[in-house]
């Protein structure tokens, strides 16, 4: 989490949980541009993810009752849920995520107050971040999803759009690092990508430093010379924001 980023956001915190949130991150990114060895990096990864789920689990605790899944909101799609998944199994794949909300919509109401842009970044075709994901979710799953979205699209609300789309990031990055260890392996990490509708083909590291070497001259330091097996939930965020912004 750049340090910039954490002293526009944290206005509810107190002064020294903002101070102490803006030493932390700091030092974060610079021992990462210091770090020699890919262990090295991964554990600094692991302080950086965990920092961010802090943040957002604090913000959680912020939400006003007009951002929150209240009972009646909560059963409508629980109900469509059980109806959505086949026999015998608790799980929906996420490239089926668009048909649960479309139930919802046409059933009900699309009541769950998500801002209309992350809404779209998940299931419209344009985007549809979250349906282009491999894997499944179980209700539970979706739920967890839909509190990262809640507390963005509240950063949203309250003007902090960049905020927003790091925390949207966020939640799909989790999607992939269930251990929250803040990085992924190089296929993991293409997965993303592509997910995120990048023109990433081959699916190399050397091709995603071409793809992406104007954001690397930005951060000269995010990869090692040699070695590099995972790549950190920083470089992701960087990658969402330039989309976000074309």
């Amino acid at each position: 989490m750049d340090a910039r980023f954490i002293t526009k956001s944290t206005r509810s915190c107190s002064t020294s949980s903002k101070a102490h949130a803006l030493i932390t991150c700091t030092s974060l990114f610079i021992m990462n541009r210091k770090a020699r060895t890919q262990e090295e990096r991964n554990e600094i990864a692991e302080q950086e993810i965990a920092k961010w789920l802090d943040y957002v689990e604090m913000r959680s605790k912020e939400l006003p009752e007009k951002l929150k899944i209240n009972p009646l909101m909560e059963k409508e799609m629980r109900f469509v849920w059980v109806r959505t998944t086949e026999l015998e199994k608790k799980a929906i794949p996420l490239s089926k995520m668009l048909d649960l909300h479309y139930a919802v919509a046409t059933k009900y109401k699309m009541r769950i107050p998500v801002d209309p842009k992350n809404l779209a970044q998940m299931i419209h075709p344009h985007y549809g971040y979250l349906i282009s994901m491999p894997g499944e979710f179980e209700y539970e799953d979706l739920t967890t999803f839909y509190g990262y979205q809640l507390v963005s699209t509240m950063e949203r609300l309250e003007g902090q759009s960049l905020l927003a789309e790091e925390i949207s990031a966020l939640s799909y990055w989790m999607i992939l690092d269930k251990e929250a260890k803040g990085c992924l392996s190089l296929e993991k990490f293409v997965l993303l990508l592509k997910a995120f509708r990048e023109n990433i083909k081959k699916g190399t590291l050397e091709e995603i430093k071409e793809e992406y070497k104007f954001l690397l001259t930005l951060n000269p330091g995010e990869f090692l010379k040699e070695n590099n097996t995972h790549l950190r939930f920083d470089f992701a965020r960087r990658i969402f924001l330039e989309r976000c912004s074309t």
